[in-house]
């Protein structure tokens, strides 16, 4: 009995340092069509535990996003700026990759329509 327990509260922990780990993902970007100097680049989010997770974009720029969705597989977070556009990523926990969708919406204003960007990474494991 006390090998159960002692098991259960190692697979407890086990668990917990995986929580705790996955609160930040580091990724690399892989494609970037419309930006190519992106790829290699790193990515990083923050507080992934939080309701309002934060992207860094390799210049260090960062943006505040919002949980629109969650599940063991797929996360999906977005913020959206000042004129509307918008960023929204999507992490894909058992692949260990990520995309990106970004809608610039500056140039509607002027008339222009909406640009579409995506970028796609590969999340890199946490450090041992």
């Amino acid at each position: 009995m006390k090998t159960i327990a002692w098991g259960c509260l190692l697979a407890i922990a086990a668990v917990g340092a995986m929580a705790q780990e996955q609160n930040t993902i580091n990724g690399v970007f892989t494609e970037s069509p419309d930006s190519p100097k992106l790829v290699g680049a790193h990515l990083t989010i923050t507080g992934l535990t939080s309701k309002h997770p934060t992207m860094v974009w390799p210049d260090g720029s960062d943006h505040k996003l919002k949980k629109l969705h969650q599940d063991p597989a797929l996360s999906v977070l977005q913020s959206v700026g000042p004129t509307g556009g918008t960023d929204t990523v999507f992490l894909e926990t058992h692949n260990q990759k990520f995309l990106i969708v970004s809608v610039g919406t500056t140039g509607v204003v002027k008339g222009h329509s909406a640009t579409v960007s995506s970028y796609r990474g590969d999340i890199k494991p946490p450090a041992p």
